[in-house]
This record gives structure tokens, C-alpha cells and sequence, in this order.
């Protein structure tokens, strides 16, 4: 196989390489910005839940949730 054409083959395989992961590239950022949005919704939402479980009064005869959940200590 003549040098020349070898390089051209090389160049093809380097050009199409390039556009592939360019590609590949532009894919991925595409995906990580609607998941960091749709993150950032969530964050959102869970702020508003948040605001609106500190707003409901609780019930003095009502254990703490942290006591219900924290296994027992072995000593």
C-alpha cells in the first residue's frame, strides 16, 4: 500500500474518530443539563415540602421520629 495512501486512511479514520466523540460529547452535555435541571426542580420541591411539614404543629404524645427510628445501643 502506497504511503499516500495510507495517510489519507489514516486522516479518514482521525476525522471520523473526532466527529464521533464530538458527538458523543455534545450527547452527554445535552443529558448532564436536563438532569441538573430537572435536579434543581426536585431541590425545589423538596424545599416546599420541607417549608410545609415545618408548619404543621405536632403532637406532644407523638414520639420523635428519631427516637422510633434509632435502633438500640449495645453495650
Amino acid at each position: 500500500m502506497p504511503d499516500q495512501e495510507t495517510v489519507v486512511l489514516v486522516n479518514k479514520f482521525c476525522a471520523q474518530t473526532v466527529d464521533m466523540l464530538n458527538a458523543v460529547s455534545s450527547t452527554c452535555e445535552r443529558k448532564l443539563v436536563d438532569l441538573a435541571r430537572r435536579i434543581h426542580g426536585v431541590e425545589g420541591k423538596l424545599e416546599m415540602l420541607e417549608a410545609k411539614l415545618a408548619s404543621v404543629p405536632r403532637d406532644d404524645n407523638e414520639r420523635d421520629e428519631r427516637e422510633v427510628q434509632t435502633p438500640p445501643q449495645v453495650i
